[in-house]
């Protein structure tokens, strides 16, 4: 199910974010957390891309087992450190062959190390241009939800210029 079809029943709506698990047994404390949260009815569950797009394969995994085995709605990360469009392009079939409708579209933090972000080379330096790029490639295949900083983005030159960008990047 799409989050953008389930939000426009004009409800509030709940939702919870997890990272993917690193151990087995934190997969099996997650996979039990999930099925202790579903009664509560949550609109849908996002899972991270961890940093720098390290836990990129385990997102794709723990969002096909969020809405294949334990039945909730996932909205999966995806960033764009460390990755060309091409290989954003596979992510997001990927999603789709496992039936993930739902993406997070964020440009993500620089590496570490890194005080400042720059792309690889055939990549996105913003948020914005991962969202293009997703509805250029997969139309409205996937609902792309985006985030904010309620008091600017550190790098914007000022909060006007934050907004009006998100304002595009939302409304594309």
């Amino acid at each position: 199910m799409k989050v953008s079809t389930l939000l426009q029943k004009g409800q509030p709506a709940i939702s919870f974010e997890f990272f993917p698990p690193k151990t087995p047994q934190g997969e099996a404390a997650l996979f039990r957390t999930l099925h202790e949260l579903k009664p509560l009815g949550p609109a849908f569950v996002s899972i991270t891309y961890g940093a720098g797009g390290s836990e990129r394969h385990k997102t794709i995994v723990w969002a096909a087992r969020i809405q294949n085995e334990v039945g909730l709605t996932a909205m999966a990360h995806l960033t764009c450190v460390g990755s060309s469009a091409e290989e954003l392009r596979d992510v997001l079939y990927q999603y789709a062959q496992v039936g993930v409708r739902n993406i997070m579209a964020l440009r993500g933090d620089p590496p570490k190390g890194s005080s400042c972000f720059e792309p690889v080379a055939g990549g996105f330096r913003y948020a914005s241009e991962l969202v293009a790029f997703i509805r250029a490639e997969f139309g409205d295949y996937f609902t792309v939800a985006g985030g904010g900083y309620p008091e600017g983005h550190p790098e914007a030159v000022s909060l006007e210029a934050d907004l009006h960008n998100l304002r595009t990047y939302a409304v594309g």
